[in-house]
């Protein structure tokens, strides 16, 4: 397991640190983030939305 960033959300606006380069890397290797991470990931500009809403 490694810890690729972190989220905040008591912070005004939520605060998100990530590792953007070594969390594209996962995902290009097959990681499927979460349905929360992946809102998270979306929101910091990391990845495009890639389900439904």
């Amino acid at each position: 397991m490694e810890t690729l960033g972190s989220y905040d959300p008591h912070q005004d606006p939520p605060r998100i640190t990530l590792d953007a380069d070594r969390t594209r890397e996962w995902i290009s290797k097959g990681a499927q983030p979460s349905e929360a991470a992946e809102k998270i990931l979306v929101r910091a500009g990391v990845i495009e939305r890639s389900r439904p809403s």
